[in-house]
């Protein structure tokens, strides 16, 4: 087997996959080799495995999470000589964001994306009402109200919002479709699950920055821990849930001084991890309210992936409470969840703009091949998340029971 050193490449830096021996960054590329070998050899899904199994996960860090957390955001800024929040307003963003302003930690820039045009004249309130598209206000309620609080705080932030309406607006005028999978099989989570356009034009602008700029950090809010409970076990897993942003990046990396880094999960302070998993296992030991939406999840995930309940999955309650034990001080105004995995973008477009049958016969003619071409590969590998291997954090010994 060859020996790879995720910590020296950026490529490798935030996950790879393995697959016969040689590491992936994009799974789509594996499927694609599985088709022209016929086989089907398991995908293994790698985030510095050695780093993390030397650690007794069962021992919990002292320190307050909000101490951890601003060590990480110090870390980051004696690191590098330019960092950039990629900031949305949801929670985990949000965590970071107030870590950095609280404890006077100065970032360079914060970006965001936003659909105005895409929403101008329309009625704010049906879209708030419509849990589809209800996300297109996530913009104007969580993020604008801290976009001023940036400019009070921390005035020599550069703030950059990217509208992403014109490009999805081109991609429909022109039949060109791209990340629906009519020109480029892209996809986040397997292979039919379209990527949402806003990622192709922010990765493409932190691309530029490295032309211009040294020592350049990305900042992702990646991810809420996969917690769960197994026959009296607790454990933590890493996943590449929010992998599907990678493959942008390292398919067009043009140099080291260019890095993404995940805030929260890393083989450089993976105490963050480890303090988040304790967290929630003391959660899980003190409150049934929790186990209860753990089994939940568990249930509807496995009629999910079974083939039978095809809507996306809802985990807001879950992640509810996961926020409330793990971002203890972030300042979200507002919860919106999770869109529909299933061209969320392009749904606004149906339903705020009458374009229903352009994107409808796009998408069915992109799951019809996908389908067509797909149809021999295992279905977790082509709509599930990949789980790395599981970190042992304690035994569930409820104190609510009898």
């Amino acid at each position: 087997m060859k020996v790879f050193s995720p910590r020296e490449d950026p490529v490798l830096y935030n996950g790879h996959y393995l697959y016969k021996g040689n590491a992936y960054t994009n799974r789509d590329y594996i499927v694609e080799d599985m088709i022209l070998s016929n086989d089907k050899n398991p995908i293994n899904f790698y985030f510095h495995d050695d780093v993390f199994s030397a650690i007794d996960w069962t021992i919990e860090p002292p320190e307050h999470i909000d101490e951890i957390y601003r060590q990480r955001a110090q870390q980051l800024r004696d690191k590098y000589k330019y960092l950039i929040l990629s900031y949305s307003g949801g929670s985990d963003s949000q965590q970071i964001l107030d870590i950095f302003l609280k404890h006077n930690i100065h970032l360079d820039e914060v970006q965001t994306i936003s659909w105005e045009k895409l929403i101008a004249g329309k009625n704010e309130q049906e879209i708030f009402n419509d849990d589809a598209i209800k996300f297109l206000l996530e913009y104007n309620i969580n993020v604008v109200p801290n976009l001023k609080r940036i400019k009070d705080v921390s005035p020599n932030t550069k703030i950059t919002v990217l509208d992403t309406s014109d490009f999805l607006f081109n991609d429909i005028t022109s039949g060109n479709f791209e990340t629906i999978g009519i020109k480029n099989l892209g996809a986040f989570r397997g292979i039919l699950v379209p990527v949402p356009r806003s990622w192709t034009l922010t990765q493409n602008y932190h691309m530029n920055k490295t032309t211009s700029k040294d020592g350049v950090c990305l900042i992702q809010g990646i991810e809420k821990p996969h917690f769960y409970e197994h026959e009296g076990r607790c454990y933590f897993r890493f996943s590449d849930a929010g992998y599907y942003c990678e493959k942008f990046i390292n398919n067009k990396l043009i140099d080291n001084s260019f890095r993404t880094e995940y805030f929260y999960w890393t083989p450089d302070f993976p105490k963050i991890a480890v303090k988040q998993a304790n967290l929630l296992k003391n959660a899980l030991n003190r409150d049934k309210t929790f186990y209860d939406l753990l089994n939940e999840t568990k249930r509807v995930s496995k009629n999910h992936f079974q083939g039978n309940n095809i809507e996306s999955l809802n985990f807001e309650s879950q992640e509810a409470y996961m926020i409330s034990v793990i971002y203890p001080n972030s300042r979200v105004l507002h919860e919106f969840g999770k869109p529909s995995k299933i061209g969320p973008e392009y749904m606004a477009l149906v339903k705020l703009h009458g374009m229903g049958s352009k994107v409808a016969a796009g998408m069915k003619d992109a799951l019809k091949y996908r389908l067509y071409r797909y149809r021999n590969i295992d279905n977790r590998i082509k709509t599930s998340i990949i789980f790395t291997k599981s970190y042992y954090i304690g035994n569930f010994k409820p104190s609510w029971t009898d």
